[in-house]
């Protein structure tokens, strides 16, 4: 790897999960139909991005695990090798045990898609670029460039927002 070459993470926030049955489990919560919808959606605008992860990690929970899988399908027709890894750890993850996930990852993988939760993700978002997000809503998408050569280095303020998107944001 080139160090001049930019490490990149897109944190993606699950996708809108149903409060139907009181009886659930937060962890086993499903998405609901807008959720499911929002889906396709959100997915073509990262493949019209170009956004191409070496490496999806998602939340063991049931609606981040929809989420990723539903992203990692479409983004496999053209990354036959893309790897999707469940990981325990981003579930009511702190920012910083949210950072201690992505600072352990193998310097190989240049991107980085982590599939998670509110309020980690988006207290994480605030951490990495030192800037103030008034929201990370579900479905969101924030892709980030960092300014390291390895992963163990990402830090406070390492990152800058090179695209930020979510569903409500094109609905007049």
């Amino acid at each position: 790897m080139k160090a001049s070459t930019p490490f990149h993470l897109t944190l993606i926030r699950h996708a809108k999960s149903s409060w139907d049955n009181p009886n659930t489990a937060d962890y086993y919560r499903p998405l609901n139909a807008r959720g499911y919808n929002n889906l396709p959606e959100m997915t073509e605008r990262i493949i019209q991005r170009n956004l191409r992860p070496s490496l999806c990690i998602t939340s063991g929970a049931t609606r981040a695990q929809a989420t990723a899988k539903a992203v990692h399908r479409e983004l496999r027709q053209a990354q036959p090798d893309l790897s999707l890894v469940l990981e325990d750890d981003l579930y009511e993850a702190t920012p910083e045990a949210l950072l201690r996930v992505i600072q352990r990852q193998d310097n190989q993988h240049e991107h980085l898609m982590l599939f998670g939760h509110n309020p980690g993700m988006h207290q994480l978002i605030e951490l990495l670029t030192a800037e103030t997000l008034t929201k990370f809503p579900t479905c969101g998408i924030m892709h980030l460039s960092l300014t390291v050569s390895q992963w163990s280095s990402v830090c406070s303020a390492s990152g800058s927002v090179l695209w930020f998107d979510y569903p409500k944001l094109h609905k007049g």
